[in-house]
């Protein structure tokens, strides 16, 4: 979810119309199948997002899918302000009647329990205003 839906947090109103009703939509967390489950999953990870950059760095198509090579990063916006950095893929499966993608499966290229210890550290930047503030 982390390609399509970053975009989708970043430029508020994409359409899903390229997407099958029931498609499946999985990741290294899980997957699970329906736009309106999606939906829901962007807006609420959206919500956490106070910056963020997300780059397309490659595109590839081939007969049966197209894969998106990304770059992420972002500024959540808990109290800490983790920056969270990632960089993946993202297979877009179409459906041969169809032409709409039927299935979306993300790859990161980085460990789960890397991901996890970046939200949980703090940025430099907070420790550095906060060590100010005290004069220390």
């Amino acid at each position: 979810m982390l390609g399509y839906s970053l975009l989708l947090f970043q430029k508020g109103n994409l359409t899903l119309d390229a997407y099958e009703e029931d498609c499946e939509f999985a990741d290294p967390a899980g997957s699970f199948k329906g736009l309106r489950r999606f939906k829901r999953n962007c807006t609420n990870f959206g919500s956490l997002l106070e910056k963020s950059n997300m780059k397309l760095m490659k595109w590839e198509d081939f007969e049966d899918k197209g894969i998106g090579h990304w770059r992420f990063s972002c500024i959540l916006s808990f109290p800490w302000k983790p920056i969270l950095s990632a960089t993946g893929y993202t297979e877009y499966y179409f459906d041969a009647q169809s032409g709409k993608v039927c299935r979306h499966v993300e790859h990161w290229n980085v460990p789960k329990m890397t991901l996890l210890k970046q939200i949980l550290k703090p940025s430099r930047g907070l420790w550095r205003k906060r060590t100010d503030a005290r004069g220390i």
